[in-house]
């Protein structure tokens, strides 16, 4: 009923940046590991991008969603990478207090280029990017569910569109 119509609303966030058929744009980041990436590197693959803030509770729940999805085989075609612009210790801390297991498939960095997320209409977190293995960004939202399994569905209903 109109309840319904009123929740599938909520998620038609506005296209603010209009990503969608775009190239991700190339920047660097730097992993929780220490390893040197630029999303060009990976190119071939089919990415979920987020952009993030850790006092967020939607990035959190959005990253804890994707965390295990990725490690129950769901997503076993996708390379999630997370990135923030926090320091690097804020970063380590909040994938250990979340118990997020990171490694190829999930990473999780930190952008150095700040001014690149305002340049880029960046300021509501999280900003989910699906990424073709050619770099274009096929689909975008901005803003997370707190619920688990309507996160959940987001993603996997994400995914369905794209096949």
């Amino acid at each position: 009923g109109d309840a319904q119509g009123a929740k599938r609303a909520i998620w038609k966030l506005p296209r603010r940046n209009g990503w969608v058929g775009k190239l991700i744009p190339d920047w660097a980041f730097e992993s929780i590991k220490g390893v040197r990436a630029s999303f060009a590197d990976y190119r071939g693959r089919w990415l979920i991008v987020v952009f993030f803030m850790t006092d967020s509770l939607p990035c959190q729940r959005q990253l804890q969603v994707l965390n295990e999805l990725l490690h129950s085989g769901e997503l076993s075609q996708i390379t999630v990478i997370a990135v923030s612009s926090e320091p690097m210790e804020k970063l380590k801390r909040f994938v250990q207090r979340h118990r997020l297991r990171t490694g190829e498939k999930f990473v999780i960095g930190r952008i150095e280029e700040v001014e690149q997320f305002h340049a880029h209409g960046i300021t509501m977190f999280p900003l989910v990017l699906f990424v073709d293995d050619n770099g274009v960004v096929r689909i975008e939202w901005m803003g997370g569910a707190m619920n688990k399994v309507v996160a959940q569905k987001r993603i996997l209903d994400a995914l369905k569109r794209l096949q």
